[in-house]
């Protein structure tokens, strides 16, 4: 897989994100996310976290929508 160009790789990540999971947990989307960053670090691929901001607020997102579908006891929107 070594031999793959830089947009095949991505292209292999892109098609095992957009796969269809056979259900839709949180343990399901747990063990995805594992698997796209073990094929990502089988593949060579590497992501910019220089700006550790970006992360920050993506899961300050997260946390405040899973705290407000606490509160309003809903579960958070799904995407």
């Amino acid at each position: 897989m070594k031999d793959l160009t830089e947009s095949e790789k991505w292209q292999l990540i892109k098609e095992l994100e957009d796969k269809e999971l056979p259900e839709d947990t949180i343990q399901a989307r747990w063990n995805r996310l594992i698997e796209l960053g073990r094929l990502g670090k089988e593949l060579g691929l590497h992501v910019d976290t220089s700006d550790k901001m970006i992360v920050y607020e993506r899961w300050a997102k997260i946390k405040e929508i899973y705290e407000r579908g606490l509160r309003d006891h809903k579960l958070p929107p799904k995407r």
